[in-house]
């Protein structure tokens, strides 16, 4: 039950690829100007710990900010290498309303149009936090640097706004004695230039 709504984002994301037309749309021509390397900057609100089965602690809110930067150089003529080897890289931060994990995390963006205007995306790298690390609490996340990946559905609102759902999970895949995990939902506004 843990890892339902992994399985299930991770089977929608699944179902969306496969069912994507042959000839999906790259993504629209992104408007020059802020500079050579920013591509997007992105806010959000975030429900922490959704995944939390600790029910006499009721969930945080925190904000998000990431930057997205431009797509590593390479052209390789085939749309699925493309993807997966022209990845976005970025950088971003986890600030918790109430008493819940701050964050600041980086790594890289991969991200697939399924049509002009709906796409998803994927991203993986590392993260450090101040939440509890001690090896007794019931809570702890065992190590202050943790993987981090995250999966979103988006949707192109103008040619310069986007809006995205995402759902983020940090973890240290079992390197610390302890491995609680932490699981986030947001809501996302992405801006372009």
């Amino acid at each position: 039950m843990r890892h339902a709504a992994h399985r299930a984002a991770f089977a929608t994301l699944c179902l969306l690829a496969i069912g994507a037309p042959a000839a999906a749309q790259s993504p629209p021509p992104r408007p020059s100007g802020f500079g050579p390397t920013v591509d997007e900057f992105r806010l959000g609100f975030v429900f922490e710990d959704v995944e939390d089965e600790n029910d006499s602690r009721p969930g945080e809110y925190a904000a998000n900010v990431e930057m997205l930067f431009t797509r590593l150089d390479g052209n390789y003529g085939n749309r699925w290498i493309d993807v997966f080897l022209r990845p976005r890289p970025h950088f971003g931060t986890l600030i918790s309303f109430d008493n819940g994990v701050n964050q600041i995390y980086g790594g890289f963006t991969w991200d697939y149009h399924l049509t002009d205007w709906l796409f998803i995306e994927g991203s993986f790298g590392g993260a450090a936090h101040d939440g509890i690390t001690t090896e007794y609490d019931g809570d702890s996340l065992g190590c202050p640097v943790q993987f981090r990946e995250s999966a979103s559905v988006g949707f192109e609102l103008t040619e310069r706004l986007r809006l995205l759902a995402t759902i983020d999970h940090m973890s240290n895949a079992g390197l610390c004695d302890a491995n609680q995990g932490l699981t986030n939902a947001s809501v996302r506004l992405g801006f372009r230039w």
